[in-house]
Protein backbone atom coordinates (compact mmCIF):
# COMPACT_ATOMS: atom_id res chain seq x y z
CA UNK A 1 0.00 0.00 0.00
CA UNK A 2 1.25 3.47 -0.87
CA UNK A 3 1.25 6.37 1.60
CA UNK A 4 0.73 9.67 -0.19
CA UNK A 5 0.56 13.25 0.95
CA UNK A 6 -1.57 15.87 -0.70
CA UNK A 7 1.53 17.78 -1.86
CA UNK A 8 1.96 17.53 -5.60
CA UNK A 9 -1.32 15.72 -6.14
CA UNK A 10 -3.84 18.56 -5.95
CA UNK A 11 -5.32 19.58 -9.28
CA UNK A 12 -7.73 22.31 -10.24
CA UNK A 13 -11.37 21.60 -11.00
CA UNK A 14 -10.62 22.53 -14.61
CA UNK A 15 -8.01 19.82 -14.75
CA UNK A 16 -10.59 17.42 -13.32
CA UNK A 17 -12.94 18.15 -16.21
CA UNK A 18 -10.15 17.81 -18.77
CA UNK A 19 -9.06 14.51 -17.27
CA UNK A 20 -12.59 13.17 -17.50
CA UNK A 21 -12.56 14.02 -21.21
CA UNK A 22 -16.32 14.06 -21.28
CA UNK A 23 -16.76 10.70 -19.62
CA UNK A 24 -19.31 10.23 -16.88
CA UNK A 25 -17.36 8.83 -13.90
CA UNK A 26 -18.86 6.03 -11.84
CA UNK A 27 -20.66 7.70 -8.92
CA UNK A 28 -20.26 6.45 -5.38
CA UNK A 29 -22.46 3.58 -4.23
CA UNK A 30 -23.63 3.62 -0.65
CA UNK A 31 -22.26 7.12 -0.11
CA UNK A 32 -22.77 8.99 3.10
CA UNK A 33 -22.26 12.56 4.31
CA UNK A 34 -22.73 15.88 2.49
CA UNK A 35 -23.53 16.59 -1.15
CA UNK A 36 -20.00 17.24 -2.43
CA UNK A 37 -20.61 20.95 -2.92
CA UNK A 38 -21.94 22.18 0.41
CA UNK A 39 -19.95 21.29 3.52
CA UNK A 40 -23.06 21.67 5.69
CA UNK A 41 -22.43 20.24 9.18
CA UNK A 42 -19.21 18.51 8.08
CA UNK A 43 -16.18 19.84 10.02
CA UNK A 44 -13.51 21.59 7.97
CA UNK A 45 -10.75 22.00 10.58
CA UNK A 46 -8.02 19.44 11.19
CA UNK A 47 -6.83 16.46 9.17
CA UNK A 48 -7.76 12.84 8.68
CA UNK A 49 -6.74 9.85 6.57
CA UNK A 50 -8.40 8.48 3.42
CA UNK A 51 -7.66 4.93 2.27
CA UNK A 52 -8.50 3.91 -1.29
CA UNK A 53 -8.69 0.16 -1.85
CA UNK A 54 -8.58 -0.76 -5.55
CA UNK A 55 -9.55 -4.36 -6.32
CA UNK A 56 -10.31 -6.53 -9.35
CA UNK A 57 -7.55 -5.40 -11.73
CA UNK A 58 -4.82 -7.72 -13.01
CA UNK A 59 -1.14 -6.84 -12.49
CA UNK A 60 0.01 -4.05 -14.80
CA UNK A 61 -3.41 -2.42 -15.20
CA UNK A 62 -3.82 0.86 -13.31
CA UNK A 63 -7.13 2.11 -11.99
CA UNK A 64 -8.50 5.61 -12.67
CA UNK A 65 -9.72 6.90 -9.34
CA UNK A 66 -10.19 10.55 -8.40
CA UNK A 67 -10.57 11.96 -4.90
CA UNK A 68 -12.20 15.40 -4.86
CA UNK A 69 -12.56 17.90 -2.00
CA UNK A 70 -13.73 21.43 -2.79
CA UNK A 71 -11.45 22.70 -5.58
CA UNK A 72 -8.72 20.07 -5.28
CA UNK A 73 -8.38 16.69 -6.93
CA UNK A 74 -6.09 13.75 -6.33
CA UNK A 75 -5.53 10.91 -8.79
CA UNK A 76 -5.08 7.36 -7.50
CA UNK A 77 -4.18 4.34 -9.65
CA UNK A 78 -3.83 1.59 -7.02
CA UNK A 79 -4.52 0.89 -3.36
CA UNK A 80 -3.18 3.85 -1.39
CA UNK A 81 -3.48 5.70 1.91
CA UNK A 82 -3.70 9.48 1.61
CA UNK A 83 -2.26 11.01 4.76
CA UNK A 84 -2.99 14.40 6.33
CA UNK A 85 -6.12 15.12 4.33
CA UNK A 86 -8.10 18.20 5.30
CA UNK A 87 -11.40 17.50 7.02
CA UNK A 88 -14.54 18.08 4.97
CA UNK A 89 -16.79 16.52 2.35
CA UNK A 90 -15.14 14.20 -0.20
CA UNK A 91 -16.35 12.60 -3.40
CA UNK A 92 -14.48 9.62 -4.84
CA UNK A 93 -15.24 8.62 -8.43
CA UNK A 94 -13.69 6.10 -10.81
CA UNK A 95 -13.56 5.53 -14.56
CA UNK A 96 -13.21 2.49 -16.74
CA UNK A 97 -9.81 1.19 -17.73
CA UNK A 98 -8.51 -1.33 -20.26
CA UNK A 99 -5.56 -3.67 -20.47
CA UNK A 100 -3.20 -4.05 -23.43
CA UNK A 101 -3.98 -6.79 -25.93
CA UNK A 102 -2.77 -7.37 -29.51
CA UNK A 103 -6.29 -8.23 -30.73
CA UNK A 104 -8.97 -6.73 -28.47
CA UNK A 105 -8.73 -5.25 -24.97
CA UNK A 106 -10.57 -6.11 -21.77
CA UNK A 107 -12.67 -3.28 -20.33
CA UNK A 108 -12.90 -3.05 -16.54
CA UNK A 109 -15.88 -1.23 -15.05
CA UNK A 110 -15.66 0.20 -11.50
CA UNK A 111 -18.08 0.35 -8.60
CA UNK A 112 -17.23 2.84 -5.84
CA UNK A 113 -18.37 2.01 -2.30
CA UNK A 114 -18.71 4.69 0.39
CA UNK A 115 -17.27 7.28 -1.97
CA UNK A 116 -19.32 10.25 -0.73
CA UNK A 117 -18.40 10.99 2.88
CA UNK A 118 -17.52 13.52 5.56
CA UNK A 119 -13.93 13.15 6.75
CA UNK A 120 -13.70 14.05 10.42
CA UNK A 121 -10.52 15.32 12.10
CA UNK A 122 -8.18 12.57 13.35
CA UNK A 123 -10.40 9.89 11.78
CA UNK A 124 -9.78 7.53 8.86
CA UNK A 125 -12.21 6.60 6.09
CA UNK A 126 -11.88 3.72 3.61
CA UNK A 127 -13.30 3.77 0.10
CA UNK A 128 -13.41 0.52 -1.90
CA UNK A 129 -13.23 0.66 -5.71
CA UNK A 130 -14.19 -2.71 -7.20
CA UNK A 131 -13.29 -3.26 -10.86
CA UNK A 132 -14.93 -6.00 -12.88
CA UNK A 133 -14.37 -7.04 -16.50
CA UNK A 134 -17.24 -6.33 -18.89
CA UNK A 135 -18.06 -9.83 -20.21
CA UNK A 136 -18.44 -8.85 -23.86
CA UNK A 137 -14.95 -7.31 -24.01
CA UNK A 138 -11.75 -9.13 -25.04
CA UNK A 139 -13.68 -11.12 -27.65
CA UNK A 140 -14.47 -11.17 -31.35
CA UNK A 141 -18.22 -11.51 -31.91
CA UNK A 142 -19.99 -12.81 -35.00
CA UNK A 143 -23.53 -12.07 -36.14
CA UNK A 144 -24.63 -15.60 -35.23
CA UNK A 145 -23.73 -14.75 -31.63
CA UNK A 146 -20.45 -16.58 -31.23
CA UNK A 147 -17.78 -15.04 -29.03
CA UNK A 148 -14.10 -15.94 -29.52
CA UNK A 149 -11.74 -14.84 -26.74
CA UNK A 150 -8.67 -12.92 -27.85
CA UNK A 151 -6.44 -15.77 -26.71
CA UNK A 152 -8.13 -18.01 -29.31
CA UNK A 153 -7.26 -15.66 -32.16
CA UNK A 154 -3.47 -15.67 -32.08
CA UNK A 155 -2.85 -18.54 -34.49
CA UNK A 156 -4.54 -20.51 -37.25
CA UNK A 157 -6.38 -23.68 -36.34
CA UNK A 158 -9.59 -25.09 -34.93
CA UNK A 159 -11.26 -23.26 -32.06
CA UNK A 160 -14.48 -23.61 -30.13
CA UNK A 161 -15.96 -20.22 -29.25
CA UNK A 162 -15.87 -19.34 -25.57
CA UNK A 163 -19.50 -18.19 -25.83
CA UNK A 164 -22.16 -19.86 -27.98
CA UNK A 165 -25.22 -17.64 -27.89
CA UNK A 166 -28.75 -18.90 -28.42
CA UNK A 167 -30.74 -15.69 -28.87
CA UNK A 168 -32.24 -15.06 -32.34
CA UNK A 169 -30.45 -12.05 -33.78
CA UNK A 170 -30.21 -10.65 -37.29
CA UNK A 171 -27.40 -10.04 -39.73
CA UNK A 172 -25.90 -6.89 -38.21
CA UNK A 173 -24.39 -6.29 -34.76
CA UNK A 174 -23.25 -3.13 -33.00
CA UNK A 175 -22.00 -2.47 -29.47
CA UNK A 176 -22.86 0.50 -27.29
CA UNK A 177 -20.45 2.10 -24.80
CA UNK A 178 -21.39 -0.34 -22.04
CA UNK A 179 -20.66 -3.44 -24.10
CA UNK A 180 -24.30 -4.31 -24.71
CA UNK A 181 -24.87 -5.98 -28.07
CA UNK A 182 -27.55 -4.54 -30.36
CA UNK A 183 -28.87 -6.40 -33.36
CA UNK A 184 -31.80 -6.68 -35.75
CA UNK A 185 -34.61 -9.09 -35.02
CA UNK A 186 -33.85 -12.33 -36.82
CA UNK A 187 -37.40 -12.90 -38.10
CA UNK A 188 -40.79 -11.19 -38.13
CA UNK A 189 -41.44 -12.88 -34.80
CA UNK A 190 -38.92 -10.57 -33.11
CA UNK A 191 -38.97 -6.82 -32.72
CA UNK A 192 -36.97 -4.75 -35.22
CA UNK A 193 -34.23 -3.97 -32.70
CA UNK A 194 -33.05 -6.17 -29.86
CA UNK A 195 -30.42 -5.73 -27.15
CA UNK A 196 -28.50 -8.39 -25.26
CA UNK A 197 -26.99 -6.89 -22.10
CA UNK A 198 -23.27 -7.36 -21.58
CA UNK A 199 -23.80 -9.53 -18.51
CA UNK A 200 -25.81 -11.98 -20.63
CA UNK A 201 -22.75 -12.50 -22.83
CA UNK A 202 -20.57 -13.88 -20.05
CA UNK A 203 -21.27 -17.52 -20.94
CA UNK A 204 -23.23 -19.72 -23.30
CA UNK A 205 -26.97 -19.79 -22.72
CA UNK A 206 -29.01 -17.12 -20.93
CA UNK A 207 -28.36 -14.73 -23.83
CA UNK A 208 -31.86 -13.30 -23.68
CA UNK A 209 -32.86 -9.80 -24.74
CA UNK A 210 -33.51 -7.10 -22.16
CA UNK A 211 -34.76 -4.53 -24.70
CA UNK A 212 -36.94 -4.99 -27.77
CA UNK A 213 -37.89 -2.00 -29.92
CA UNK A 214 -40.10 -1.44 -32.94
CA UNK A 215 -40.05 1.61 -35.23
CA UNK A 216 -43.64 2.08 -36.49
CA UNK A 217 -42.48 4.51 -39.19
CA UNK A 218 -40.95 1.54 -41.01
CA UNK A 219 -43.82 -0.29 -42.69
CA UNK A 220 -42.08 -2.29 -45.43
CA UNK A 221 -40.31 -5.65 -45.38
CA UNK A 222 -37.52 -6.58 -44.83
CA UNK A 223 -37.55 -3.67 -42.41
CA UNK A 224 -33.86 -3.19 -41.57
CA UNK A 225 -30.60 -3.81 -43.40
CA UNK A 226 -27.85 -2.15 -41.36
CA UNK A 227 -27.09 -0.19 -38.20
CA UNK A 228 -24.41 2.04 -36.67
CA UNK A 229 -24.06 4.20 -33.55
CA UNK A 230 -22.98 7.81 -33.93
CA UNK A 231 -20.62 9.45 -31.45
CA UNK A 232 -23.50 10.60 -29.23
CA UNK A 233 -25.06 7.16 -28.89
CA UNK A 234 -27.90 7.64 -31.37
CA UNK A 235 -28.53 4.50 -33.41
CA UNK A 236 -28.85 4.91 -37.19
CA UNK A 237 -30.73 2.32 -39.22
CA UNK A 238 -30.61 1.52 -42.90
CA UNK A 239 -34.20 0.59 -43.71
CA UNK A 240 -36.30 -0.61 -46.61
CA UNK A 241 -38.07 2.01 -48.69
CA UNK A 242 -34.90 4.00 -49.32
CA UNK A 243 -34.74 5.51 -45.83
CA UNK A 244 -32.08 5.93 -43.15
CA UNK A 245 -33.48 6.66 -39.70
CA UNK A 246 -31.88 7.96 -36.52
CA UNK A 247 -33.21 6.54 -33.25
CA UNK A 248 -32.24 9.00 -30.48
CA UNK A 249 -30.21 7.58 -27.59
CA UNK A 250 -33.02 8.41 -25.17
CA UNK A 251 -35.42 6.21 -27.16
CA UNK A 252 -33.09 3.23 -26.64
CA UNK A 253 -33.42 3.36 -22.85
CA UNK A 254 -36.25 0.83 -22.73
CA UNK A 255 -38.44 -1.52 -24.74
CA UNK A 256 -41.39 -0.37 -26.82
CA UNK A 257 -42.01 1.73 -29.90
CA UNK A 258 -39.44 4.35 -30.90
CA UNK A 259 -39.86 7.38 -33.12
CA UNK A 260 -37.04 8.38 -35.44
CA UNK A 261 -35.53 11.81 -34.98
CA UNK A 262 -33.86 12.35 -38.35
CA UNK A 263 -34.93 10.57 -41.55
CA UNK A 264 -32.79 10.64 -44.69
CA UNK A 265 -34.90 9.54 -47.65
CA UNK A 266 -34.24 8.80 -51.28
CA UNK A 267 -31.31 6.41 -50.71
CA UNK A 268 -31.49 3.58 -53.24
CA UNK A 269 -29.97 1.08 -50.82
CA UNK A 270 -28.25 1.12 -47.43
CA UNK A 271 -26.26 -2.09 -47.31
CA UNK A 272 -24.02 -0.66 -44.59
CA UNK A 273 -23.54 2.48 -42.49
CA UNK A 274 -20.42 3.94 -40.87
CA UNK A 275 -19.38 7.16 -39.14
CA UNK A 276 -16.00 8.87 -39.51
CA UNK A 277 -14.14 10.75 -36.78
CA UNK A 278 -15.81 14.03 -37.78
CA UNK A 279 -19.29 12.55 -37.33
CA UNK A 280 -20.12 12.33 -41.04
CA UNK A 281 -22.40 9.47 -42.06
CA UNK A 282 -21.22 7.12 -44.83
CA UNK A 283 -23.58 4.78 -46.67
CA UNK A 284 -22.73 1.80 -48.86
CA UNK A 285 -25.37 1.44 -51.56
CA UNK A 286 -23.88 -1.35 -53.63
CA UNK A 287 -23.12 0.88 -56.63
CA UNK A 288 -21.71 3.87 -54.76
CA UNK A 289 -20.60 5.23 -51.40
CA UNK A 290 -22.44 8.28 -50.05
CA UNK A 291 -21.35 10.86 -47.46
CA UNK A 292 -23.85 12.95 -45.49
CA UNK A 293 -22.04 15.66 -43.55
CA UNK A 294 -22.42 15.84 -39.78
CA UNK A 295 -23.92 19.32 -39.91
CA UNK A 296 -26.92 18.01 -41.87
CA UNK A 297 -27.79 15.09 -39.61
CA UNK A 298 -29.91 17.05 -37.14
CA UNK A 299 -32.77 17.52 -39.63
CA UNK A 300 -34.62 15.19 -41.97
CA UNK A 301 -33.85 15.56 -45.67
CA UNK A 302 -34.55 14.13 -49.08
CA UNK A 303 -31.67 16.03 -50.67
CA UNK A 304 -28.79 14.09 -52.14
CA UNK A 305 -25.52 13.22 -50.42
CA UNK A 306 -22.73 15.75 -50.03
CA UNK A 307 -20.33 13.33 -51.74
CA UNK A 308 -21.04 10.37 -54.00
CA UNK A 309 -18.06 8.12 -54.73
CA UNK A 310 -17.76 5.44 -57.38
CA UNK A 311 -14.73 3.33 -56.37
CA UNK A 312 -12.48 1.93 -59.09
CA UNK A 313 -10.12 -1.01 -58.76
CA UNK A 314 -6.43 -0.10 -58.50
CA UNK A 315 -5.32 -3.08 -60.58
CA UNK A 316 -8.02 -3.80 -63.17
CA UNK A 317 -9.66 -0.36 -63.62
CA UNK A 318 -13.10 -1.85 -63.00
CA UNK A 319 -15.80 -0.23 -60.91
CA UNK A 320 -16.16 -1.77 -57.45
CA UNK A 321 -19.39 -2.55 -55.67
CA UNK A 322 -19.69 -1.77 -51.96
CA UNK A 323 -21.78 -3.76 -49.49
CA UNK A 324 -19.69 -3.10 -46.36
CA UNK A 325 -17.67 -0.24 -44.84
CA UNK A 326 -15.04 0.20 -42.11
CA UNK A 327 -12.66 3.01 -41.17
CA UNK A 328 -9.09 2.29 -40.09
CA UNK A 329 -6.98 4.16 -37.54
CA UNK A 330 -5.62 6.56 -40.18
CA UNK A 331 -9.07 7.64 -41.32
CA UNK A 332 -8.93 5.66 -44.57
CA UNK A 333 -12.18 4.01 -45.65
CA UNK A 334 -12.24 0.31 -46.49
CA UNK A 335 -14.94 -1.13 -48.70
CA UNK A 336 -16.14 -4.72 -49.02
CA UNK A 337 -18.08 -6.21 -51.91
CA UNK A 338 -20.00 -9.42 -51.32
CA UNK A 339 -20.53 -10.08 -55.03
CA UNK A 340 -16.91 -10.00 -56.18
CA UNK A 341 -15.17 -10.88 -52.88
CA UNK A 342 -13.26 -7.61 -53.21
CA UNK A 343 -11.70 -5.53 -50.45
CA UNK A 344 -10.40 -2.04 -51.20
CA UNK A 345 -9.06 1.08 -49.46
CA UNK A 346 -9.93 4.69 -50.23
CA UNK A 347 -7.38 7.14 -48.84
CA UNK A 348 -8.54 9.85 -46.44
CA UNK A 349 -7.73 12.69 -48.92
CA UNK A 350 -10.15 11.16 -51.44
CA UNK A 351 -12.98 11.40 -48.90
CA UNK A 352 -12.95 15.19 -48.59
CA UNK A 353 -14.57 16.37 -51.81
CA UNK A 354 -18.16 17.10 -52.76
CA UNK A 355 -20.38 16.19 -55.67
CA UNK A 356 -20.01 12.98 -57.68
CA UNK A 357 -16.54 11.54 -58.17
CA UNK A 358 -14.88 8.40 -59.43
CA UNK A 359 -11.91 7.54 -57.24
CA UNK A 360 -9.24 4.90 -57.74
CA UNK A 361 -8.65 2.77 -54.68
CA UNK A 362 -5.30 2.99 -52.93
CA UNK A 363 -5.30 -0.79 -52.40
CA UNK A 364 -7.60 -3.47 -53.80
CA UNK A 365 -7.58 -7.27 -53.87
CA UNK A 366 -9.90 -10.26 -53.78
CA UNK A 367 -10.07 -13.06 -51.24
CA UNK A 368 -10.76 -16.73 -51.98
CA UNK A 369 -13.71 -17.75 -54.12
CA UNK A 370 -15.20 -19.75 -51.21
CA UNK A 371 -15.37 -16.65 -49.05
CA UNK A 372 -18.78 -15.10 -48.48
CA UNK A 373 -17.45 -11.66 -47.67
CA UNK A 374 -19.23 -9.16 -45.47
CA UNK A 375 -18.05 -6.12 -43.52
CA UNK A 376 -14.72 -6.48 -41.68
CA UNK A 377 -13.46 -5.30 -38.29
CA UNK A 378 -10.01 -3.96 -37.42
CA UNK A 379 -8.17 -5.23 -34.35
CA UNK A 380 -5.70 -3.49 -32.03
CA UNK A 381 -2.74 -4.54 -34.19
CA UNK A 382 -4.18 -3.09 -37.40
CA UNK A 383 -5.21 -6.47 -38.78
CA UNK A 384 -8.56 -6.86 -40.55
CA UNK A 385 -10.90 -9.70 -39.58
CA UNK A 386 -13.47 -11.04 -42.03
CA UNK A 387 -15.89 -13.89 -42.39
CA UNK A 388 -14.08 -16.33 -44.68
CA UNK A 389 -15.31 -19.75 -45.78
CA UNK A 390 -18.49 -21.31 -44.36
CA UNK A 391 -16.91 -22.34 -41.05
CA UNK A 392 -14.07 -19.82 -40.85
CA UNK A 393 -13.12 -16.33 -39.75
CA UNK A 394 -9.79 -14.92 -40.89
CA UNK A 395 -7.28 -12.10 -40.30
CA UNK A 396 -5.55 -10.12 -43.02
CA UNK A 397 -2.29 -8.73 -41.67
CA UNK A 398 -1.29 -5.05 -41.98
CA UNK A 399 1.31 -6.10 -44.55
CA UNK A 400 -1.34 -7.83 -46.65
CA UNK A 401 -3.50 -4.72 -46.45
CA UNK A 402 -0.71 -2.67 -48.00
CA UNK A 403 -0.51 -4.50 -51.34
CA UNK A 404 -2.89 -4.77 -54.29
CA UNK A 405 -3.37 -7.83 -56.46
CA UNK A 406 -5.48 -8.68 -59.49
CA UNK A 407 -8.63 -10.74 -59.59
CA UNK A 408 -6.65 -13.77 -60.75
CA UNK A 409 -4.41 -13.67 -57.68
CA UNK A 410 -6.65 -13.94 -54.60
CA UNK A 411 -5.11 -13.18 -51.21
CA UNK A 412 -5.08 -15.93 -48.59
CA UNK A 413 -5.38 -14.45 -45.07
CA UNK A 414 -2.36 -14.93 -42.83
CA UNK A 415 -4.50 -16.44 -40.06
CA UNK A 416 -7.63 -18.59 -40.34
CA UNK A 417 -9.73 -19.81 -37.40
CA UNK A 418 -12.04 -22.74 -38.11
CA UNK A 419 -15.10 -23.70 -36.07
CA UNK A 420 -18.23 -25.77 -36.61
CA UNK A 421 -20.08 -23.06 -34.67
CA UNK A 422 -19.69 -20.57 -37.53
CA UNK A 423 -21.97 -19.95 -40.50
CA UNK A 424 -21.33 -18.28 -43.83
CA UNK A 425 -21.48 -14.57 -44.63
CA UNK A 426 -21.21 -13.39 -41.02
CA UNK A 427 -20.42 -9.95 -39.74
CA UNK A 428 -17.72 -9.59 -37.11
CA UNK A 429 -17.31 -6.99 -34.37
CA UNK A 430 -15.09 -6.23 -31.40
CA UNK A 431 -15.85 -4.67 -28.04
CA UNK A 432 -14.11 -2.38 -27.44
CA UNK A 433 -12.94 -1.08 -30.78
CA UNK A 434 -9.26 -0.09 -31.13
CA UNK A 435 -8.60 3.29 -29.56
CA UNK A 436 -8.11 5.28 -32.78
CA UNK A 437 -11.22 4.07 -34.58
CA UNK A 438 -14.27 6.38 -34.94
CA UNK A 439 -16.66 4.01 -33.17
CA UNK A 440 -18.95 4.85 -30.26
CA UNK A 441 -17.30 2.36 -27.89
CA UNK A 442 -13.70 3.42 -28.49
CA UNK A 443 -11.43 5.59 -26.30
CA UNK A 444 -10.37 8.12 -28.91
CA UNK A 445 -8.76 11.22 -27.40
CA UNK A 446 -11.07 14.23 -27.39
CA UNK A 447 -14.23 12.13 -27.52
CA UNK A 448 -16.16 10.20 -24.91
CA UNK A 449 -13.73 7.58 -23.65
CA UNK A 450 -14.60 4.23 -22.25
Amino acid sequence: MKHLSVLGLALSVGAFVACNNGEEPTPPAGGEGGDGGNEGACATDGNGTVTIEVTGLPPGVDGRVEVKRRDSLQAVTETATLMDQGAGTYVVTAMRVTDDDPIVRTVYKPTVWEGLFCLEPDVGHTVTVEYEAIPSSNKLWTSNLRGFASAQLGASGDADPSVVGDAPIGKDVAFDRDGNLWSLGATLAEKMLVRIPAQNLAASGNNTFDREIDVPQIECIPALKSMAFDRDGNLWLGACGGNILEIPAAALAGSGDATAGTVISGVSDSADLAFDAAGNLWVATGDAILRYDAGRLAASTSDGADLTLTPRDAEDSRDLGTTGLAFDAEGDLWGFDFGSNSIFELGAPDLEGTGSQTVTSRVSFVVGVLSLLDRGAFDEGGGLWISYATDQIARLSPAQLGESSGTGDPVAPELIVTSDALDSGLRVAFFPAPEALPLYHTALSGRKPL
